[in-house]
């Protein structure tokens, strides 16, 4: 299992022992929810930055900084890594942390995202709901 706490420690237990496996800290509350893929754990916090964790050790594999807090669930696929800031971005980095694209809302993005067949979905509180398609490989 993976969860904060609101002082911004981001933690590894093992669901089967209910023991801590690793803590990681951040030290801001995270408003995401964490996504795993690929033997890495996703999340972002109110700082503004999205982090990569290993999961077995929880060492930082990295960090980006966006504008504002990172809100939503932070999506993978296909090795893309997908958020959405305050600023009203939705962000696509590779799986190495390196930026691909951003997709300007013109307003702020609270809202989880879903990938749903190459379609990225979320809302706004510019009072509209966006379906992105996304290429379904993005190399280099």
């Amino acid at each position: 299992m993976y969860f904060d706490t609101a002082d911004g420690d981001f933690y590894a237990v093992d669901s089967a022992t209910g023991k801590q496996k690793w803590v990681f800290q951040t030290g801001y509350p995270r408003y995401s929810s964490p996504s795993i893929a690929a033997g890495t754990v996703y999340f972002g916090n109110d700082e503004g930055y999205a982090y990569a964790l290993d999961v077995l050790t929880g060492k930082e594999k990295w960090r980006i900084k966006s504008p504002c807090s990172i809100n939503s669930l932070l999506v993978t696929a296909n090795g893309i890594v997908y958020f959405s800031s305050d600023d009203g971005n939705i962000y696509a980095v590779d799986m190495q942390g390196h930026g691909k694209w951003k997709y300007q809302t013109g307003g702020m993005v609270r809202s989880s995202i879903a990938m749903i067949d190459g379609v990225l979905y979320f809302g706004c509180n510019n009072d509209y709901l966006y379906a992105l398609q996304v290429p379904p490989l993005l190399n280099g």
